[in-house]
């Protein structure tokens, strides 16, 4: 139960993929092992080149979360590891 309000329910509850990343990898990894194996969300995945490749690379499409779609917590999802909605 406490693992589930980590994540709020347009996280949890939503049926298309996830890819997960945070600076360079690490809580992107916990992240995905709880949504996978804990939690049982289906269709997660880790982008291991995480933010500090994908930030360097130009022209490289960004749609940041707001408002529902955010980790629960005080600070900001990127500071905690943000889920990524792929573009297309």
């Amino acid at each position: 139960m406490a693992l589930r309000a980590a994540f709020s329910p347009a996280v949890l509850d939503a049926g298309g993929e996830l890819i997960t990343y945070c600076t360079i990898g690490g809580r992107a990894a916990t992240a995905w092992f709880v949504l996978t194996q804990l939690l049982g969300r289906d269709r997660v995945r880790v982008y291991d080149g995480s933010w500090a490749e994908w930030g360097r690379t130009p022209g490289a499409p960004v749609t940041p979360l707001t408002g529902q779609a955010r980790a629960a917590g005080p600070a900001p999802a990127r500071s905690r590891g943000t889920v990524l909605r792929p573009d297309g």
